[in-house]
């Protein structure tokens, strides 16, 4: 047997009020448990649960009415008995116990117990029985039995023995001892006449709980008038244990109808919200179909720009080949004319090396002239013609050297105009291949945009289709939140109508726990 360990000597007094209520398994392992059973005990809610019942033995309490009980429950009885449970931190509490069988059907599928106060009589009595028990003595001592059968002959023997011995001294010996023998049947006859009404009393109780030791721990009698008293309080235990599951179970409902009671007014006024949003969603909605179809007329009108946009793409890149090949041709022309310029500026330095070999010539036919007129000074009257003509020859030279000299200024003049054209045009030339390559950009970006417009376009189009489809979608949610409308109204009415029925179910609740703790009332005078 569990040993629980350590223990102190202190009773924890509770109120007589309380319900010690648990549930255990076939096992013993606890499944349920209240809370006036966990005030009392000091074990959490979480320590009770899944652990067995006799975490709470106290080992002062014997290992032979642990086994009666046993037997008694395992044979689908009750059992009622005087228990010393241990606490947590040690010290002890007494119950008045009383636990019944759990079935389904036939079959045991647990035990439940439910414990009150125990009244300081029965606590002695079942101290002595339990320590007797402890010591492997009889529960109940001769002495104890001996007084308690001449407590109950002491009503009829003592007169029988006080006539007796008036006779004795009036009439003699035998007329005493006949009415000591007549008074002697007469308890006999009495003590069976009352033992055969309290059988006839358990013949109407067959199931009624009845054991004799235990009998004993709740009343001072003995035998068959403490079974009988023991019955009695059995079955006001019995109809308290009803009442006290029934009240827990009504506590319980009560607890929880005040919650549906909660849920329902807070469901209630979540219903509300939600209507309200929903209005406020149609509206929504309602508001979003008509951006929807500014939406597409604006898509619609992109639609038709990105198509102009395009067209004026499509005009600008034939313009823009057509510019490229404009200025090609520029280009084309500019190169000839550099070209035809650098052949005239070779040609003007031709013109320069002959007109320097005409004043060479003239130089020397000048010199020679000189030469001339001197050798006809010489001569005389006979080079006097030749004189004249080489004068002539040499005025001739200086013209010619002078119109040399008019030559290389004009060449010069010439040249320096030409390199300046060749200039100009290599300038033209550059000019004319940059713009070529802008305009061959300007056709590639162009024809970038005019991908980029037809994307537009297509995505445009696209996008009408979509926003199409979402207006007939909206259409379709409008009709829809207006359904959730008016089932959110009817869910408002249903939860109205729920809470209602709650607080009436509360009231109800209420009033059968107030009947409960009237007929509990009555049965907690029966111990």
């Amino acid at each position: 047997m569990r040993k629980n360990l350590p223990v102190t000597e202190v009773e924890k007094i509770y109120p007589a009020h309380y319900r010690l209520i648990s549930s255990t398994d076939t096992r013993g392992v606890i499944t349920h448990c209240n809370q006036d059973f966990i005030d009392v005990c000091g074990f959490s809610e979480e320590e009770l649960i899944g652990a067995p019942h006799n975490l709470v033995r106290h080992p002062d309490m014997p290992a032979p009415v642990y086994k009666a009980m046993w037997e008694t429950l395992k044979a689908g009885k009750p059992w009622m008995g005087a228990v010393k449970n241990r606490c947590k931190n040690g010290d002890h509490y007494w119950v008045s116990a009383y636990v019944t069988p759990l079935k389904d059907g036939n079959k045991i599928i647990g035990y439940e117990s439910v414990r009150v106060n125990l009244d300081n009589a029965s606590k002695r009595r079942a101290l002595k029985m339990y320590q007797r028990l402890n010591q492997g003595k009889k529960p109940i001592s001769p002495v104890l039995q001996l007084k308690s059968w001449v407590s109950q002959l002491a009503p009829i023997a003592i007169p029988t023995l006080v006539a007796s011995a008036i006779l004795a001294f009036s009439t003699g010996t035998m007329s005493a001892v006949i009415a000591g023998l007549a008074g002697f049947g007469a308890l006999v006859w009495q003590q069976s006449a009352q033992n055969s009404i309290y059988q006839k009393l358990f013949q109407q109780r067959p199931e009624a709980y009845a054991d004799p030791l235990v009998a004993e721990t709740y009343s001072d009698w003995r035998g068959l008038k403490a079974q009988l008293s023991l019955v009695l309080m059995s079955e006001a235990a019995r109809t308290r244990t009803a009442l006290t599951r029934i009240s827990d179970a009504a506590t319980q409902l009560h607890s929880i109808v005040a919650q549906t009671r909660k849920q329902a007014e807070s469901s209630n006024q979540l219903i509300q919200q939600q209507n309200q949003a929903t209005e406020q969603t149609a509206s929504a909605i309602n508001q979003l179909a008509t951006s929807i179809v500014e939406v597409a007329g604006q898509v619609e009108n992109n639609s038709k720009q990105a198509g102009i946009a395009g067209d004026y793409v499509t005009t600008s890149t034939g313009l823009a080949s057509e510019a490229m090949q404009s200025i090609q041709r520029l280009n084309n022309s500019v190169h000839s004319v550099a070209e035809t310029v650098r052949a005239l500026a070779d040609s003007t330095s031709s013109i320069g090396q002959a007109a320097d070999l005409i004043s060479e010539i003239a130089d020397q036919t000048n010199l020679l002239a000189l030469n001339a007129a001197i050798e006809a000074a010489r001569a005389g009257e006979h080079g006097r013609g030749f004189a004249v003509v080489a004068q002539e020859v040499r005025s001739l030279a200086q013209r010619t050297r002078e119109s040399t000299e008019n030559i290389h200024s004009i060449v010069n003049n010439l040249k320096s105009r030409a390199e300046q054209a060749v200039e100009v045009s290599m300038q033209g030339e550059e000019v004319a291949n940059d713009g070529v390559d802008k305009v061959q950009q300007t056709e590639v970006a162009l024809g970038t945009i005019a991908h980029s417009v037809a994307d537009i376009n297509t995505a445009s189009l696209q996008m009408a289709t979509v926003v199409e489809e979402q207006s007939e979608v909206a259409d379709q949610i409008n009709q829809q939140i207006a359904a959730i409308s008016g089932i959110a109204q009817q869910s408002q009415d249903n939860a109205t109508g729920t809470y209602q029925s709650s607080v009436e179910l509360e009231q109800t609740t209420q009033h059968l726990y107030s009947l409960i703790q009237r007929f509990a009332a009555r049965t907690d005078n029966v111990r």
